[in-house]
């Protein structure tokens, strides 16, 4: 089970709480391989995972070009988003959150990041964390679990991606309305 983060790793974002989760599921499923495409220096988050039991056999830690993230999130299982969530963030839509939905991913992100916990509740499309311990990560990780289950899943993660993200068929429209 591939579990992927895309991004920096810096500032607003959670390099421990995502190493913690990526941690976490790692003792529930020893199957559990972690996918890291960042172009920020990968020392710390790979002290992190390493500290969560992870060798080199069992993540990757890349910068990649652009146009080849889409071939690392068709390769993965999961995606995570995890943001501090601060009075600015009440505002924010993650880019990388209608990216991993546009791969047929679910999402496990962190509640108060704009619209997200509406979005992913309403939809289905992932799981909310409220609080960053193993508890919450376990019960995300069976959510989505749950999920996956479903018939179609991944092609309503991207029915979704498009339907609320898409510039071309959403923005042109309702800003032609405007």
């Amino acid at each position: 089970r591939v579990i992927v983060y895309v991004g920096t790793l810096e500032g607003s974002y959670m390099p421990k709480e995502t190493a913690d989760f990526l941690g976490t599921a790692k003792k529930s499923d020893a199957s559990v391989f972690a996918l890291v495409l960042t172009h920020n220096n990968p020392r710390r988050i790979k002290e992190l995972l390493k500290e969560q039991g992870f060798s080199e056999n069992d993540c990757l830690i890349q910068k990649v070009l652009p146009a080849e993230i889409p071939l690392y999130l068709a390769a993965s299982d999961i995606a995570v988003s995890f943001i501090r969530a601060t009075y600015s963030k009440q505002a924010t839509s993650p880019t990388k959150f209608a990216e991993y939905l546009a791969c047929g991913l679910p999402v496990v992100s962190n509640a108060g990041i704009g619209d997200l916990d509406g979005i992913i509740e309403k939809e289905k499309i992932g799981a909310i964390l409220k609080d960053f311990n193993e508890e919450a990560y376990l019960k995300a990780l069976q959510e989505i679990e749950s999920l996956k289950m479903t018939k179609g899943f991944s092609e309503h993660c991207r029915r979704t991606a498009k339907r609320l993200f898409d510039l071309e068929v959403l923005g042109g429209k309702k800003y032609s309305h405007i």
